[in-house]
């Protein structure tokens, strides 16, 4: 039996809001000069808000340590519905919302993380040391961590043209406060014998439960981009693996759907 993971459900719940956003209508047709004109009418849905997309890379400083991650295997998704609170005509309003964060980084190098074997401080693991878990390694295609949160995000947005916003230049600047969910690492290597092994690790790492970041966001109409600056720390204390300095950030590109 195949299990499906909580934060799939959310991305497909979100794509369907997306679909609906996206999807269209045929009026009654009109017959003009003999042919057959069909004109289409956008459908949206019949809510108060709007849905964002976020899509980006992660990036950890690194302080030493026997292992780094890749940039650009290291991406984030965030998906976010908005409530807009518009005042008027005036060029400020406030955008708060609910939404996931999916962030993913991607080890350079053939290690992963595990506390199974320190209770008291996340390791930096050699793959080929863990003969009892990762057997007769030939090659080794990826090492990911995995965290992903529930999300609350507050924006403060200013818009060049209030009356145009579906154009208009804006920038905004808040922050989100996150609730981890759901934490693992992923190695998919090729053993001996050549099949492909994938190997989930689902603990907590000590990871910190609540995190709280910075926003900062400009854009035209629908489309921005974005910087997010992580304001405390990833783990716990002294529990950080492999020199990170964890107060990461990730900078990448933004859209609203609808």
């Amino acid at each position: 039996m195949y299990r499906i993971q909580f934060s799939y459900l959310l991305v497909f719940f979100f794509s369907l809001l997306t679909l609906q956003g996206t999807a269209t209508g045929l009026t009654d047709p009109e017959e003009k000069t003999g042919v057959l004109k069909m004109s289409r009418v956008q459908a949206r849905p019949d809510l108060p808000g709007s849905l964002s997309i976020d899509f980006g890379f992660n990036s950890v400083p690194q302080n030493g340590g026997s292992g780094s991650f890749r940039l650009l295997g290291s991406r984030s998704l965030n998906l976010t519905y908005y409530y807009d609170f518009y005042m008027g005509q005036s060029p400020i309003s406030i955008h708060s919302g609910l939404g996931v964060g999916l962030d993913r980084y991607k080890f350079d190098s053939l290690v992963t993380m595990t506390t199974t074997l320190d209770a008291d401080l996340n390791k930096s693991v050699n793959l080929e040391g863990l003969g009892e878990v990762f057997s007769d390694i030939r090659s080794v295609d990826k090492s990911m961590f995995v965290t992903n949160y529930i999300d609350i995000p507050l924006e403060v947005r200013y818009t060049v043209l209030p009356r145009q916003r579906h154009k208009s230049f804006w920038v905004s600047a808040g922050g989100k406060v996150g609730v981890l969910f759901q934490s693992h690492t992923k190695v998919k290597y090729e053993d001996i014998a050549k099949d492909d092994i994938s190997i989930k690790n689902r603990e907590n790492f000590e990871l910190e439960p609540i995190r709280y970041a910075f926003i900062a966001r400009m854009g035209v109409g629908s489309f921005s981009a974005y910087y997010i600056q992580r304001l405390n720390p990833l783990f716990k204390g002294d529990h950080t693996p492999l020199g990170i300095d964890a107060t990461n950030f990730t900078v990448g590109l933004s859209i609203r759907v609808f």
